[in-house]
């Protein structure tokens, strides 16, 4: 059996003292109370360090895009969209509209100048024909038309159609070339309804065809082929 000395060896007086050996049962008890310390100390709690809570993310807010302002736009009746503060645009703010040239206050008394401007003469025809002076109407046709038609027969178709003229005006003209141009006028005009319905208004945009011979400009009627 192998022995074990418990006790470390002492020295007095410079002389050694030799340990007896142990019993057999004091060895095991020894063993037995080596195994329960370590068995002890490995079941201790490990204690760790509290690990350190994960950062939290910044969450930045969306970034919406600017809000653009809406485009203002001119419009017959003003600015479109009104601006904050603004009252809602009339037609007093409305840039004035140019002004047609019409039969409105046009004067017939005078000499009519044959050469004047196409627009002149257009106007000049109807405001003779709303004046029911049809065979003066008549001289602004084109010298064609003039010798194979009538100047009185013409006269009374005009002044016998169940609509009344009452104002014409120029609105623009095309032309294909310097002496062919399509007029467009706009015309008003009243028409006398069924028997105890009176009369109604309304306008209408006529397209007349007109050629220069001369220098001077002629209204082509439709029927004049």
């Amino acid at each position: 059996m192998m022995v074990i000395n418990a006790r470390p060896n002492c020295h007095s007086s410079g002389e050694s003292t030799a340990m007896k050996p142990l019993s057999p049962m004091r060895l095991l008890l020894i063993v037995m109370a080596t195994l329960v310390v370590g068995a002890c100390a490995s079941k201790q709690p490990v204690t760790t360090a509290p690990s350190e809570a994960p950062a939290q993310r910044s969450v930045l807010p969306e970034q919406q895009p600017a809000p653009t302002e809406p485009q203002l736009a001119t419009t017959p009746g003003g600015v479109w969209p009104p601006r904050p503060g603004d009252e809602l645009a009339t037609e007093a703010d409305a840039p004035p509209m140019p002004k047609m040239f019409s039969t409105d206050g046009l004067a017939l008394d005078g000499k009519l100048n044959p050469k004047a401007e196409l627009k002149i003469r257009a106007v000049e025809r109807w405001a003779l024909l709303i004046a029911n002076r049809g065979e003066e109407a008549f001289m602004y046709l084109s010298p064609g038309y003039q010798k194979t038609h009538e100047k009185v027969r013409y006269a009374a178709e005009m002044a016998g159609r169940p609509v009344r003229w009452f104002r014409a005006a120029f609105d623009h003209a095309e032309c294909a070339s310097e002496t062919s141009c399509e007029v467009t006028l706009l015309v008003d005009f009243r028409v006398r309804m069924s028997a105890g319905m009176g009369t109604t208004e309304s306008f209408a945009f006529v397209k007349e065809r007109w050629i220069a011979t001369n220098g001077v400009w002629y209204h082509l009627p439709p029927d004049a082929g």
